[in-house]
């Protein structure tokens, strides 16, 4: 979603409505986009993962852009500053490619033209983020920081356990502490970039980088969420966990901690990633969607609010879509 629009299909194999945001109203439908796979929104581009590539249309009518060649076996695509970063093989699941290897190919948005491709080895999938001038990913072993316009490696960080292995499987509804619930890709690591910093978070740590020099700058503990990687958020001059720590930026000391008193009537938390604002840090401790105040003062339960599993609900415009 963006401040107007909100993007979403009306049945698996519907193509991508776009809906106004306010009041609901289909605005347009992207024509060519049935049964899309993935979306991506960012500079009034939409970016949609097809069986047969990515197909970039224009966010506000609607219309094809283009076409993006060689595509066909995306796996996973961010974007920036006009140009789209694919994973181009298979890093997931019993069908991953041998060694997990993958080709990375950064293309232009709007020509579809192929500004860089590089070979990543043991690449660990869902880790690739962009942010200006940096793209950073994980291996193995390595967090690796690379120049967004060339995918020259600035430098790499050798962080054993970043391919962590499925534990047994958990029969109780509710985790205990330090138990991993899901397969081999509901472990995998979490980056995030900022102007300063690149974050690195497993199931149960966190380790915070200087975004240029790749120097360690402080670790911190983290929880796996339910079927789903461990999130890390920057939202209110912290760094949020999923253990409700709100820790400093550069030093991670921890500022803040939010309590949270109702867990039920769920079971255990839904399986999709937990939701941060500028206000409320979201998860889905009843079952629901539970909006805990970034500020501390104030714990808001939606037991019934729910998204689908897998992807969640959405907060933007003042609003949850769900």
């Amino acid at each position: 979603a963006d401040d107007k629009r909100v993007y979403f299909t009306i049945g698996a194999a519907a193509p991508v409505s776009i809906i106004d945001a306010a009041s609901g109203k289909v605005i347009a439908v992207c024509k060519g986009s049935d049964a899309p796979q993935k979306l991506l929104l960012s500079g009034g581009v939409l970016v949609a993962k097809m069986a047969k590539g990515l197909l970039a249309f224009d966010a506000a009518t609607g219309k094809q852009l283009k076409t993006l060649t060689g595509t066909a076996n995306t796996v996973e695509f961010v974007y920036d500053r006009g140009v789209i970063y694919a994973i181009i093989g298979q890093p997931y699941g019993a069908t991953k490619s041998p060694s997990k290897s993958v080709t990375l190919k950064a293309l232009d948005a709007e020509s579809g033209a192929a500004k860089w491709v590089k070979t990543i080895n043991h690449y660990v999938g869902g880790s690739l983020v962009v942010k200006d001038a940096s793209l950073a990913y994980c291996t193995n072993n390595h967090v690796v920081c690379c120049q967004s316009v060339s995918g020259k490696i600035s430098w790499s960080a050798d962080s054993p356990g970043l391919n962590v292995k499925p534990a047994k499987r958990v029969k109780v509804k509710r985790l205990r502490p330090g138990d991993l619930a899901g397969g081999q890709d509901n472990l995998n690591p979490t980056l995030v970039l900022t102007d300063a910093m690149l974050y690195c978070s497993t199931v149960k740590a966190v380790k915070a980088y200087v975004r240029k020099s790749g120097k360690l700058a402080w670790t911190g503990k983290n929880v796996q969420n339910y079927m789903k990687s461990s999130d890390i958020f920057v939202a209110g001059g912290l760094v949020w966990t999923g253990l409700l720590n709100g820790h400093d930026p550069l030093t991670g000391e921890i500022k803040r901690r939010l309590t949270q008193v109702m867990d039920t009537p769920m079971g255990h938390d839904r399986c999709y990633r937990n939701r941060i604002t500028d206000t409320y840090y979201i998860n889905s401790k009843t079952g629901g969607s539970d909006f805990v105040s970034l500020t501390g003062k104030g714990e808001f339960p939606a037991p019934w609010v729910r998204g689908t599993c897998g992807l969640g609900p959405l907060p933007a415009n003042g609003m949850l879509y769900a």
